[in-house]
């Protein structure tokens, strides 16, 4: 606010001295000030917010649409677990059965994203039936796990830590600057069992990858940004 009655002052004294007596050199420098500060604080600003404002309704429009078109099966997911491995768009992230339940979709019996790492590449290496490594490839990366929505900067990340749920319990495995690059999950049932649906941001969408066999793993490129193209 203050920065703006500052502009507005400017403005207000370069359009009296413009207007005023004074000899004709300095009435067109104020009037040139004067219209400089309108077209930068008033026109171009007015551009900008509306550019913006756009750009985010088109982003929130892509992530909609992203979710909506996400490889689950209507008549099964209700009785299925989804496991987000990761993505890039907020919805996937953390609001996956809200979202659904708000578009009239059948609703997964609970959601978890399972990597922060949005922005690398990941390996999935099958160590047993019940569990999976999941490597984060690429120096650890700022507000992936440490300093995100989920736990503060100040708190990194070491080796061993291990969190349980009912569905799976979660080891780390290693970490890079403070952020986990390998994280075990040890699930309740099969990774193949069919109440699993495991998801991941795709060019062309969240898709299912085929899980690799025991003893085997698969390499995922970096979850790709939504985008309306996606089919």
């Amino acid at each position: 606010i203050g920065a703006d009655a500052m502009i507005a002052l400017i403005v207000a004294a370069a359009l009296h001295a413009a207007l005023g007596p004074s000899r004709v050199l300095p009435r067109i420098g104020a009037g040139a000030l004067a219209a400089c500060l309108l077209w930068v604080h008033g026109v171009y600003a007015s551009i900008r917010t509306h550019d913006n404002v756009k750009g985010w309704a088109d982003h929130s429009h892509a992530e909609a649409r992203w979710v909506r078109e996400a490889e689950l099966d209507d008549t099964r997911v209700a009785a299925q677990q989804v496991f987000v491995i990761a993505s890039v768009d907020w919805i996937s992230q953390a609001a996956l059965p809200t979202f659904l339940h708000s578009q009239g979709r059948s609703v997964p019996l609970r959601s978890h994203l399972l990597s922060g790492g949005s922005a690398q590449a990941h390996v999935l290496d099958r160590i047993s039936d019940r569990v999976l490594d999941i490597y984060m490839l690429g120096a650890g990366m700022d507000g992936t796990f440490s300093g995100s929505a989920y736990r503060g900067s100040e708190n990194p990340f070491h080796g061993g830590e291990q969190v349980s749920l009912p569905e799976f319990s979660v080891q780390v495995v290693s970490v890079s600057r403070g952020q986990p690059s390998c994280l075990r999950f040890s699930f309740n049932r099969s990774v193949n069992d069919p109440s699993n649906v495991f998801l991941y941001g795709y060019k062309n969408g969240l898709r299912q990858p085929t899980m690799p066999s025991v003893g085997t793993s698969i390499s995922l490129p970096h979850p790709s940004l939504p985008h309306f193209d996606a089919r």
